[in-house]
């Protein structure tokens, strides 16, 4: 015989249960909606950084490296990237200077990121040859500078070099085989030297930017080891991602699962065919978009100061700082003042 009075307490039972149950999750739901967004969270890991040519060109040197790396301390720029010039041998040509700008960059608690250029990189030597011309670049340098230097990043646009004439690079297809075993090699004697002395090294690898992306696709197949997808990206390239609808920084991050370096940004010409407001707005906009991509770990702004005086160029690549130089004399470089662009970092 059933006893009706004992199910309907075992039903009241579940259903107090079940109640509690929906009680939690709502009040769970409610904490969630109060935890920080995603930009909120990803606001303080977003690395700001500037690039520079305090080693090398004529424009750095008006500037004292003090002045430099005390108006990246009061922008905070918390990395500073510059070009090294070396000799074949990993030597940077001028050590004096370099030396004096570890202690200052240390004293302002700035990290350095020294591009190290491929020099050498000949794409009729065998791979053997081109794996040993890296690793004495980099065995070098290491013994006598990697005290400071945590990151390296290897070669400038290596990309360009090896994409076939008339392709867009996006396609696997678009780059030279062969010549990229001989620059995967390269850049695997370079690894080498460096991880062998330090380890927990960090290496970069970039591109030119564009839809390049399957490049480092092409680097994972011949066991290039790197750390870092580096990536070069100015306002054109933006613009022409946005109205095809390519999301470059989602399939980046997606295709990759490595942080992602925008070692260069800006937009396209600087400021010379457009106003200096427009380039602060484009690149507020820009590092604004990356803090909502967790594995975009740096932004790196191209460049600190203008360039008159650089030779054989276009006129729009002497204008890419956000700091320009009110002497009209190219040869008397004394007289700076902030563009707009660095107006953001105040």
């Amino acid at each position: 015989m059933f006893n009706m009075s004992y199910y309907i307490k075992a039903i009241l039972f579940l259903f107090s249960c079940f109640a509690v149950v929906i009680t939690c999750c709502f009040f769970c739901y409610k904490k969630d909606l109060s935890l920080p967004t995603k930009e909120t969270i990803e606001k303080t890991k977003l690395t700001i950084g500037i690039n520079g040519h305090p080693l090398n060109q004529l424009a750095y040197t008006k500037m004292s490296l003090s002045t430099q790396f005390e108006i990246l301390k009061k922008k905070k720029f918390r990395q500073y990237r510059f070009d090294v010039p070396i000799d074949y041998n990993g030597n940077i040509k001028n050590e004096a200077t370099f030396f004096e700008m570890t202690t200052i960059a240390q004293q302002n608690k700035i990290d350095l990121l020294p591009m190290i250029y491929m020099l050498g990189l000949n794409f009729n030597d065998d791979e053997t040859s081109s794996f040993d011309k890296g690793y004495l670049i980099c065995d070098t340098f290491v013994k006598k500078y990697g005290a400071y230097i945590n990151y390296y990043e290897l070669g400038n646009e290596e990309d360009l070099l090896i994409t076939k004439s008339g392709t867009s690079g996006s396609d696997p297809e678009d780059y030279d085989q062969d010549k990229l075993k001989v620059v995967a090699a390269f850049w695997k004697g370079m690894i080498a030297a460096i991880k062998h002395q330090k380890p927990d090294a960090k290496i970069i690898i970039n591109t030119g930017g564009w839809f390049h992306y399957v490049f480092f696709d092409l680097l994972t197949k011949h066991n290039v080891a790197y750390d870092i997808i580096g990536y070069h990206w100015y306002s054109k390239m933006d613009e022409y991602a946005q109205s095809v609808h390519v999301d470059l920084l989602d399939i980046l991050s997606k295709k990759f699962h490595k942080p992602i370096w925008l070692t260069e940004i800006n937009q396209s010409n600087g400021s010379d065919l457009y106003t200096e407001g427009k380039q602060a707005a484009w690149i507020k906009a820009f590092i604004n978009t990356c803090r909502g991509y967790p594995l975009v770990k740096a932004v790196f702004i191209y460049e600190l100061l203008d360039e008159p005086d650089l030779p054989n160029v276009d006129e729009s690549e002497r204008h890419y700082g956000i700091i320009k130089w009110t002497t009209k004399s190219k040869s008397n470089l004394n007289d700076w003042h902030y563009k707009k662009a660095a107006q953001i970092f105040d």
